[in-house]
């Protein structure tokens, strides 16, 4: 499958959430630290839907959003996400990916992340990540993904 190849070439820490469903966390500059018990600020969630997609997404947001009654805007925002923190640049990393998957197959930005075609996930991942990762000063863990055209 397209999104382990990804996985196993981002140098930061993915566990499976459940079937199709895989958590990247990471912190600026960690690496390896949270190996040794750190505690990850950001995290990035690979999750394959129906027809052949899967979706790339900023882990402290949630996909399941309602829009918002007065009286609940003026309470602090509960936030049901492990206390992730939003990717900064995330806005910049999607547009690079997006543009990356352009002409491939489907792909499709959205505030808090992209969705592409299965057989895209490796060069729109590839993108996405290596954004992130100079976003986040982490440039000498950028990966490195390369896919053979038409596979």
């Amino acid at each position: 499958m397209p999104v382990l190849e990804v996985l196993t070439r981002i140098p930061a820490q993915a566990i499976p959430k459940a079937a199709g469903w895989w958590r990247v966390m990471f912190s600026p500059g960690s690496g390896a630290s949270l190996n040794r018990g750190g505690i990850a600020q950001h995290a990035l969630d690979f999750r394959v839907l129906t027809g052949s997609r899967v979706a790339l997404l900023d882990a402290s947001q949630s996909v399941f959003r309602s829009a918002a009654l007065p009286q609940q805007q003026e309470k602090p925002q509960q936030d049901a996400t492990v206390g992730f923190r939003p990717i900064p640049g995330l806005a910049r990393a999607i547009t690079d990916a997006v543009a990356a998957g352009r002409g491939r197959g489907s792909v499709a930005g959205a505030d808090i992340g992209i969705v592409c075609g299965a057989a895209d996930v490796v060069v729109v991942g590839e993108a996405l990540w290596g954004s992130i990762a100079r976003e986040q000063g982490m440039g000498g863990d950028v990966v490195v993904v390369k896919m053979e055209e038409g596979t």
